[in-house]
């Protein structure tokens, strides 16, 4: 998703331009015209929650992965949806991650190897708590369908069977 996104936010009247721009390995915020790097949350999925406060109106860039929106006061533009803090994402998705990519590497191959990235990138985008209620049944079934199918996937490969 090498590119960049753009928004007009209108603060008091005045139009204000944000926006992010990716790149291979890092990410750019600006308000303005005026930049500033952006860092990720996560080491193997893109996760950003950037404040970029305009004139005292509250505005928060956040990406996960491909999908990108901008919250002001508190919702999204894109979807309308309350702003949910990307900090909320439990430590157990994030670790799953790295565990799904390697018992599939292990297990399957480069096969088992994306299949694990996509499960847990899902995961991670499931994992966002909603209305204080946990995710982690919706999540726990993403993992366990994802490692049984490495595990045959893996099995019938190696002609274990």
């Amino acid at each position: 998703m090498d590119g960049f996104r753009n928004w007009t936010v209108t603060v008091d009247g005045q139009p204000h331009e944000v926006g992010i721009k990716f790149g291979l390995f890092r990410a750019t915020v600006h308000v303005d015209g005026e930049r500033r790097a952006a860092k990720s949350k996560n080491q193997f999925v893109r996760v950003i929650d950037e404040d970029l406060s305009v004139d005292g109106k509250d505005i928060r860039i956040t990406a996960m992965g491909n999908s990108v929106d901008v919250a002001v006061d508190g919702v999204y533009l894109r979807s309308g949806k309350p702003y949910v803090p990307m900090s909320l994402i439990p430590v157990w998705a994030t670790v799953m991650i790295p565990v799904l990519m390697a018992t599939g590497l292990l297990l399957f191959g480069v096969l088992g190897f994306a299949l694990g990235l996509l499960a847990g990138v899902l995961a991670l985008h499931q994992s966002l708590p909603i209305s204080g209620k946990s995710r982690l049944p919706l999540c726990g079934a993403i993992y366990a369908v994802t490692l049984v199918i490495q595990l045959v996937g893996g099995i019938y490969s190696h002609g274990w069977l």
